[in-house]
């Protein structure tokens, strides 16, 4: 009895621990209380029938109170919401997603921006991988080189999202 316990107990702690990411045609997924930004990494809390409740956790620039950024430098933003839930210089919010936005693959929800980027930023060199630049570096390069590459505004967030949640100090690992 003691081990199928244990059992349940481990699985449920992995079931719970599930990483998630947001995925959407649009940059950014628009909730009732909530602006979700695609490839936003979440937590699963619990499945709701055809949605999940997720949790979302970062940093809180306590001069712009509403959005959680994945990281202290405040580039990645991975939520919008008068609901957030800070403590301290850290965040999160739980927020309940149709389950059509969210998948398990990272590479999955990243898809679309990565190829922009490796569309728009090969045309004139060969390509560099984001984890060669750290966020504030590869702000930099991009801003020199957009003019030639020519995105459109919506690719631009796509291509700056992928480089700083890929870049030697982002949250993610190209896969």
């Amino acid at each position: 009895m003691k081990k199928i316990i244990l059992s349940l107990i481990v699985a449920a702690s992995a079931y719970a621990s599930t990483e998630l990411f947001v995925k959407s045609d649009e940059n950014i997924l628009k909730l009732k209380d909530a602006n979700v930004y695609f490839g936003s990494p979440a937590t699963l809390v619990k499945e709701k029938g055809k949605s999940k409740v997720v949790k979302f956790q970062g940093f809180i620039d306590p001069a712009n109170p509403s959005v959680i950024y994945a990281t202290k430098n405040y580039k990645l933003p991975l939520v919008e919401s008068k609901d957030i839930k800070a403590d301290g210089e850290k965040a999160s919010i739980e927020l309940e997603i149709p389950s059509q936005n969210l998948t398990a693959d990272q590479a999955l929800a990243w898809e679309d921006s990565g190829d922009i980027f490796y569309d728009k930023c090969t045309k004139c060199h060969g390509v560099h991988a984001p984890k060669e630049f750290d966020m504030l570096s590869w702000e930099g390069l991009y801003f020199s080189m957009k003019d030639r590459a020519q995105p459109t505004d919506n690719q631009e967030m796509q291509i700056l999202r992928y480089l700083y949640a890929h870049a030697s100090d982002g949250i993610l690992d190209e896969k």
